[in-house]
């Protein structure tokens, strides 16, 4: 699941070799000399016209994943008008499938925020120091197991609406934590800021 695939009921992707979408970005690619091309899964049912390739917020991601692309790939969409709740939802619909082996994988960011990094690459003066803030306040909230706090990101923390304009760059986060379940234990496996105030965090959640 990636932000960048949206439609408003959750839809898979083609099962197998993904078609090459209009635009450079795409699940056959050769942007920046990169070559990736993964295949999906010719067991999954996909409604008709769900055909497409996977968009950048996936393959760019999974070429470091899976750089041999020897894993099958089913892309999922969004629904980013949907809330944090709707996508915790979707995550708990998944759940079943990691017993029979699927590994359930979201991407996103803890901050994303464009404008802000436009104007900060542009050397405005803007103040980035809310991405710190509010990305230690999720990593907080993931290793107490709050998944309420997180799930009322908007209210709980005073720098949310800087850090996420718009849900849909989080909206995986709650997406892995439904699949996750309610018991499942977070562990940070990098944190940090990249350019100014993009805070790409990642994290596993481990079952008992």
């Amino acid at each position: 699941m990636a932000p960048v695939r949206r439609r408003q009921r959750p839809t898979a992707a083609e099962g197998l070799a993904p078609r090459l979408p209009s635009g450079s970005w795409s699940g056959v690619t050769t942007s920046a000399s990169v070559l990736f091309v993964a295949h999906g899964s010719p067991m999954f049912a996909l409604e008709p016209g769900a055909e497409r390739g996977l968009d950048h917020g996936a393959w760019v991601h999974l070429r470091y994943l899976f750089p041999a692309a020897e894993v099958p790939v089913v892309p999922l969409s969004i629904q980013h008008h949907d809330g944090p709740e709707h996508a915790y939802q979707v995550g708990q619909a998944l759940a079943p499938l990691v017993e029979h082996g699927w590994l359930i994988v979201a991407f996103g960011n803890i901050t994303h925020n464009l404008r802000g990094w436009q104007q900060a690459r542009r050397g405005s003066g803007v103040d980035t120091s809310y991405a710190q803030r509010f990305s230690g306040w999720v990593a907080e909230q993931l290793s107490a197991g709050q998944v309420e706090a997180l799930l009322h990101y908007r209210q709980q923390h005073p720098d949310a609406l800087r850090a996420h304009p718009r849900d849909e760059h989080l909206l995986p986060l709650f997406t892995a934590l439904g699949a996750a379940g309610p018991t499942a234990r977070a562990r940070a496996i990098h944190r940090g800021i990249s350019d100014h105030m993009i805070a790409m965090d990642s994290y596993a959640f481990e079952r008992d």
